[in-house]
């Protein structure tokens, strides 16, 4: 059995707030430990609201996330599917976790199987020489029993299918893959350790964010407010995927963030008021982009556009809330004896 170290992460976190492509890039960096799951989520937050939402490279984003783990990642070209086993079987070898981009329509265990056109994330987690079946790991497969609230999060439950049920996913994705003239068309993608690589823990991570990231941070939501406007005059209307998009990057992901902090600071620092004025403006910034999402909606419904007034005052706003984030977050690392 070659198989990849994927957790199922009941304690992780839920498509509400990262989404079924980043879930499992997470997933697969945890082959390389456990807790790369929850730092990937974190870093996809940051880089999301204050770097990179507006980069167009979907592939180069995910890259320097990962980079900020001290891993690489890696596109695996298959120009054909006769190819694809052997490509997998090379991951392995290699010891490079995979994710595969498909079409919920493809897989034959989603409820949006035969009509289903968003990507999706595909993890990979094992395989079987002697029966020729791989182990998939994939939310879909419990997707009703997560929606019914029975599991807290997005697992990634495991699989078994064989060789050819997953070159007909292969297939049947790779066609609207084409259609789409999309970026992942004949590849999927792995993740490898860069050479040399040392131990990445939560302080490492933290301080990367604040004092690499956060250094050169640009307000994506502002970036977002022009263009919505800019959209409206051009008729360009937000689809219901877009909406939910813009939500969960620019406020949801913030719960994210949250349960990350709740995760390694420890009880007693999060009884410090730092930590609890943190906590405080984390739900302040939720609710003030909650709301400005909101008004942005309004003016879409009745397709008219912001004042850049309005936008201006909006911005001031959540300016304020993002560096007093930032600034309580320092404090509290600089008064954290782990992190020094």
């Amino acid at each position: 059995m070659q198989q990849f170290r994927i957790d199922n992460y009941y304690d992780g976190y839920h498509t509400s707030e990262i989404n079924c492509i980043d879930l499992p890039i997470g997933a697969a960096a945890g082959h390389f430990g456990r807790d790369n799951y929850f730092y990937y989520c974190l870093c996809y937050a940051f880089v999301l609201n204050y770097r990179r939402y507006f980069k167009d490279d979907w592939f180069e984003i995910r890259r320097d996330i990962l980079s900020l783990l001290d891993l690489e990642f890696c596109e695996v070209l298959v120009y054909d599917v006769s190819q694809l086993h052997d490509k997998i079987k090379q991951c392995f070898y290699d010891n490079t976790p995979i994710v595969l981009i498909v079409k919920y329509g493809a897989l034959f265990y989603s409820q949006y199987y035969g009509y289903g056109t968003y990507d999706h994330g595909l993890l990979i987690s094992d395989y079987n020489e002697e029966t020729k079946l791989y182990g998939i790991r994939d939310r879909e497969v419990i997707r009703e029993h997560i929606e019914r609230g029975i599991f807290q999060s997005d697992v990634m439950h495991r699989l078994t299918i064989t060789v050819e049920q997953l070159q007909t996913i292969w297939k049947h994705s790779q066609k609207l893959l084409k259609e789409e003239n999309s970026c992942h068309y004949q590849k999927f993608y792995c993740i490898r350790e860069k050479k040399n690589r040392g131990d990445v823990d939560f302080s490492k991570i933290l301080q990367r964010l604040l004092f690499t990231e956060m250094k050169q941070r640009k307000n994506e939501l502002e970036r977002y407010l022009y263009e919505s406007n800019d959209n409206q005059v051009k008729h360009r209307f937000a689809e219901k995927f877009e909406v939910e998009k813009v939500r969960r990057i620019f406020y949801r992901s913030f719960r994210t963030i949250l349960k990350v902090m709740r995760r390694y600071f420890t009880q007693e620092e999060m009884q410090t008021t730092t930590f609890q004025m943190l906590e405080g403006t984390i739900g302040d910034i939720i609710n003030t982009r909650t709301e400005i999402l909101n008004q942005v909606q309004v003016y879409s419904a009745r397709k008219t556009i912001l004042e850049v007034k309005k936008i201006q005052q909006m911005v001031q706003v959540d300016n304020l809330k993002t560096d007093q984030f930032i600034q309580l977050l320092k404090s509290l690392v600089s008064t954290v004896d782990w992190i020094k």
